[in-house]
């Protein structure tokens, strides 16, 4: 039985519990790979400022997390597999990834159900292409609070996959208005839409939230 769009949102939670041990992790790039009902569910972990070096935590760990925030802040134009210009940050930690896991998720021959939070979410669609350009079996995509990521039109060779994507933004949630600018991976669905911005509305446990009672 495919998830829900509340069962990826909680997984999205999940994700960012660092003692799992169904991380698959690369160069500070994290996701949580789970098989369920069929499929196998990847979640891309988002950025842990309150648990970097940035916000005060000076162990080897916090000093890790600070790469979250560089991925962030590397907003130039890089080149794709598939000749998209997107977010360098974003995209490359996607190909990173799928350089190391793609071979393990050809043996595991399940479709693939994407998600993330955030970073996670920006990750999360540049892998779904990059994974659907390497034909293997992309099911869904279902993303919360994603950055902008993509640039000068790469959106369309995006929805040219014609992969089943939602990209879920919360009432009044800060990121819709986060530089450079560029477009999300198809039209942004609101949930409990608000005038204004808010940056607690960004956190995961909002969707989670905002998703719980509604049958999706």
């Amino acid at each position: 039985m495919q998830p829900t769009h509340y069962d990826l949102a909680v997984l999205c939670n999940d994700s960012y519990d660092s003692s799992r041990t169904d991380i698959w992790s690369v160069s500070e790039n994290d996701a949580l790979v789970r098989q369920r009902g069929g499929y196998t569910e990847i979640s891309c972990r988002g950025t842990e400022m309150r648990e970097s070096v940035l916000a005060g935590n000076f162990s080897l760990n916090g000093i890790r997390n600070a790469r979250d925030v560089f991925k962030d802040l590397r907003f130039w134009p890089y080149s794709m597999p598939n000749g998209s210009q997107v977010h360098k940050g974003f995209g490359r930690a996607a190909v990173s990834w799928c350089e190391r896991y793609a071979l393990r998720l050809v043996k595991i021959n399940k479709p693939i159900i994407l998600t993330g939070h955030s970073l996670g979410a920006a990750m999360a669609v540049q892998m779904a292409a990059i994974l659907k350009w390497m034909s293997l079996s992309v099911s869904e995509v279902v993303v919360f609070g994603e950055p902008a990521s993509f640039y000068w039109k790469a959106e369309e060779r995006y929805r040219s996959m014609k992969i089943p994507t939602t990209s879920y933004l919360n009432e009044n949630d800060w990121i819709r208005f986060a530089p450079p600018w560029g477009s999300t991976s198809v039209e942004r669905t609101y949930l409990n839409k608000k005038p204004g911005i808010s940056r607690s509305a960004h956190g995961i446990e909002r969707y989670m939230a905002a998703l719980e009672n509604r049958n999706l």
